[in-house]
């Protein structure tokens, strides 16, 4: 099942969201808003750039279709600098954005079909 299209560039052909790769993302972006390790998660607006971001990495590798794989592989550069990391005591000082969305993208099941 695919989601929608929309074009990447208007020359460009079209890159398709699976529903499992949409889904995936919002799922990334809710986790971030309830993870106890940042103050503030993930805009809604960041879930469209991790979405379209998703769509012109898929593009680049020949398909015109996006995977969770593509998601997963783009999560850090684009989510790292939405949030705001929590600094608490009882938290670890050392903590990026780029470590906790890496936990979360870890930690997060990608959807196998």
């Amino acid at each position: 099942i695919r989601f929608k299209c929309s074009h990447i560039r208007s020359d460009h052909s079209c890159t398709c969201c699976f529903v499992r790769a949409f889904r995936f993302c919002l799922t990334l972006v809710d986790t971030t808003r309830n993870s106890d390790r940042l103050r503030l998660g993930v805009s809604p607006r960041g879930s469209l750039a991790l979405m379209k971001a998703a769509q012109v990495y898929a593009g680049m590798m020949g398909r015109d279709f996006v995977l969770p794989d593509d998601v997963k592989k783009i999560a850090v550069p684009v989510m790292a600098h939405r949030v705001i990391v929590r600094t608490q005591n009882t938290i670890r000082l050392s903590d990026t954005g780029e470590q906790v969305i890496e936990y979360i993208v870890d930690t997060v099941k990608a959807p196998i079909e």
